[in-house]
C-alpha cells in the first residue's frame, strides 16, 4: 500500500483529487493481526497487554494496548500517550482517537497506548518509582535500570511494529505548551508525515538521545511528537487539537478520512527566556503570541520589597511554551520562543536548557546522578 501511494505521488498530484486518495488505494483484504500472543480479526477492536515491569509486591505490571485492525490492508500507525505520568492531555488524545476511529472502514492497523508509564500515572508523577524519566531511556536495555528495562519492553514489543508513530506530550513543571509538532525533518518520512498535518506549527528538531521519538527514528520509523497544553489537567481545546492531528495523519496515510488542506509552518530554532530575579512571576504574554524583540513578556515581583523586574523578549519569535504564574528563582525558564534562521539545520536548544528545572518534555534533562541516562 505504501509503495503504491509513493508511486502515485511521483506520478503527480493532478491524477488524484484531494479527498479521493482513499478511494484510489487498492482494497486488499487484511489478514489476522498477531500481537501479544493474540490474533486480532480484521474489522475488530481488541485490548491486549504488554508485560513491561513488576510492582514492589512482585505482581506483573502490564501496559494495555488497544488494537484497531481494519478489514483492509494498510500501514500500522502507533499512538502513545502518558510516557510521562503527569501528562494527562496526551492520555485523553489517544483515548479520543480510539473512540473516533471507525474500525469498519479502517485501512491498516492502529496500535493505541493511552498510558505508557502506568507507574507514574498511578502516582500522579512524571517519573517512574526509581525517580527516572522513562523518556530518557529508549530504546532501553534488557539488563539496565528499571526505566531502561521498561523502555526496552515497550520498544521491542510495540514500537518495532509501527510504520509511523505519534507520541503525545505536554509541558512540565507548571509549564504549558502551545499545540505544535516536533520532528526531525531531515528524514523524508518524517517530513512527509509533518506535511500531511495541514496547518500545524512544526519545530524541526532532531530529538535528544533516549527519547521515544529519537529512538523510533533511529530504527527507521518516522515519528512525530505532539505537544498539547500543560500537565496535571485535561484541557479540552488542547485535546481537540491533538485529535485533529491524529485524524489528519490517518487521512494522509490513506487509512481513513480526507486529507487536510494547508501546509505546516516550520521553525528551526527555539530558546527559553529566563528570569533574572526571584519572586512571583506574573505572565503577560500568552501561548501563540508573536512577539518582537524587547516586548514585555511578564513581570517578577519581589513579595517582600515589592520591587519589579521585567521579562523582555530577547528577539522576535512566537511563544510556544510558558510557565504558569508562580514563584520563581533566578534562572527559571519562563517563556519558550520559536523562530527560524532559515539555515536548513534542525532546532538547537540552548545548551543551558539541559537543566533539571526545565525538564522539557522531550529534550535533554539533567543530570543528577540518579537520573543520568545510560
Amino acid at each position: 500500500v505504501l509503495a503504491w501511494a509513493l508511486a502515485c505521488g511521483a506520478a503527480g498530484a493532478d491524477s488524484v483529487a484531494e479527498g479521493d486518495f482513499m478511494a484510489e488505494i487498492p482494497s486488499e483484504p487484511a489478514l489476522p493481526y498477531p500481537v501479544a500472543e493474540t490474533e486480532i480479526a480484521p474489522g475488530s477492536v481488541h485490548r491486549v497487554a504488554i508485560a513491561a515491569s513488576e510492582s514492589f509486591a512482585g505482581a506483573p505490571v502490564s501496559i494495555p494496548v488497544l488494537v484497531l485492525h481494519g478489514p483492509l490492508a494498510g500501514p500500522t500507525l502507533c499512538l502513545t500517550g502518558g510516557v510521562h505520568g503527569d501528562e494527562i492531555n496526551g492520555v485523553e488524545v489517544v483515548r479520543r482517537a480510539v473512540e473516533t476511529i471507525d474500525v469498519e472502514t479502517l485501512r491498516g492497523t492502529v496500535l493505541a497506548v493511552p498510558i505508557v508509564n502506568l507507574h507514574g500515572f498511578r502516582r500522579g508523577s512524571r517519573y517512574l518509582p526509581d525517580r527516572r524519566d522513562l523518556n530518557r531511556y529508549f530504546p532501553g536495555r534488557v539488563t539496565g535500570s528499571s526505566a531502561s528495562r521498561i523502555a526496552r519492553a515497550v520498544f521491542d514489543r510495540l514500537i518495532t511494529r509501527c510504520d509511523h508513530l505519534l507520541d503525545f506530550h505536554t509541558g512540565s513543571f507548571q509549564r504549558a505548551n502551545l499545540p505544535h509538532v516536533r520532528g526531525d525533518l531531515r528524514h523524508a518520512g518524517v517530513r512527509a508525515l509533518a506535511d500531511g498535518l495541514g496547518g500545524w506549527l512544526v519545530l524541526d528538531h532532531a530529538g535528544s538521545a533516549g527519547t521515544l521519538r529519537r529512538a523510533a527514528g533511529d530504527a527507521g520509523i518516522p515519528a512525530l511528537t505532539f505537544e498539547v497544553g500543560g500537565p496535571f489537567r485535561v484541557e479540552p481545546q488542547a485535546v481537540e487539537r491533538g485529535l485533529e492531528g491524529v485524524v489528519a495523519t490517518l487521512a494522509h496515510l490513506g487509512m481513513q478520512g480526507q486529507t487536510q488542506p494547508g501546509r505546516p509552518e516550520v521553525v528551526d530554532r527555539a530558546r527559553w527566556v529566563r528570569v533574572n530575579e526571584g519572586g512571583l512571576l506574573f505572565t503577560l504574554a500568552e501561548l501563540g503570541d508573536r512577539v518582537e524583540n524587547g516586548e514585555l513578556l511578564g513581570v517578577v515581583v519581589d513579595p517582600i520589597s515589592n520591587q519589579r523586574s521585567n521579562v523582555h523578549a530577547p528577539r522576535d519569535g512566537q511563544v510556544i511554551g510558558m510557565a504558569w504564574s508562580q514563584g520563581v528563582i533566578p534562572g527559571f525558564a519562563a517563556f519558550h520562543l520559536a523562530f527560524s534562521e532559515a539555515n536548513g539545520q534542525p532546532a538547537d536548544e540552548d545548551a543551558d536548557d539541559a537543566g533539571a528545572d526545565l525538564h522539557e518534555p522531550e529534550g535533554i534533562e539533567s543530570a543528577e546522578p540518579d537520573d543520568r541516562p545510560e
